[in-house]
């Protein structure tokens, strides 16, 4: 999760294709990449490698997975998830 998000990054602040480690797919991460600024990229993939730890230092990985699926709503100020 943490590495596709990584990937939007540099493709939503204009870098080419040659920048990702996935030429293959660079078509649909362009797009996708499109959507956001490349600051709600980077934050959410930093979102993801929290969670990788927090699994890793024996939290819940279940609370884990939902904290990062969740972090997009709570980064655009969802009201009923910024409270969690």
């Amino acid at each position: 999760m943490a590495c596709c998000r990584r990937r939007k990054s540099p493709l939503s602040a204009g870098a080419g294709p040659e920048s990702i480690s996935a030429p293959d797919r660079a078509a649909d991460l362009a797009a996708a990449a499109a959507r956001r600024p490349t600051a709600h990229w980077l934050q959410m993939a930093e979102e993801a490698l929290g969670g990788q730890v927090a699994i890793r230092e024996n939290a819940l990985p279940a609370l884990a997975v939902e904290a990062v699926l969740l972090a997009p709503l709570a980064a655009q100020g969802q009201p009923s998830l910024t409270t969690i």
